[in-house]
């Protein structure tokens, strides 16, 4: 894989709430992306929300064996744009499936579980253990290649 990598939250508009102005940009820039030897994207579903997995999905799809394809979980958005932490496992679940659904794959390359370094979402213990293995099982069913986390403190790991 390359080490080149492309993260979509600035694809959206402001605040990664809204689709941009020109989307038509939005998806030139991931095709550009591609071209230039691009092989990883970082998505999340609360981007836009679900802007960046749309515009993915046109511009890269039908998506080839060298994309590897990786998005966040445990953070979702409220409508006053603000980012909220949210681990609840149905939650993680559930973005999961929509990520799948909005990027039309079987299997997410990875996926990280958001902690945002205590600010965003501050998980320790059995909290971020049963989050952790809500998103193992989801390993298991094969819907997630790989497992990751984001933001992580040394304290959490």
């Amino acid at each position: 894989m390359s080490r080149m990598g492309f993260g979509t939250m600035r694809l959206t508009g402001q605040n990664a709430w809204t689709p941009p102005t020109d989307r038509a940009m939005a998806i030139a820039v991931l095709k550009r992306a591609k071209d230039l030897g691009v092989e990883v994207v970082d998505t999340a579903r609360y981007y836009g929300p679900g802007t960046t997995n749309a515009f993915i999905r046109e511009a890269l799809s039908p998506y080839s064996s060298k994309l590897f394809i990786s998005s966040k979980v445990g953070v979702t958005r409220n409508p006053d744009q603000s980012w909220q932490p949210d681990a609840r496992l149905e939650q993680i679940r559930a973005d999961v499936e929509t990520n799948l659904l909005q990027l039309d794959v079987e299997q997410l390359h990875l996926v990280q579980l958001r902690l945002g370094d205590g600010r965003i979402l501050p998980l320790s213990g059995a909290a971020l253990l049963d989050s952790l293995g809500v998103i193992v099982e989801l390993k298991l069913q094969g819907k997630i290649r790989h497992i990751g986390l984001n933001n992580v403190t040394v304290e959490q790991i």
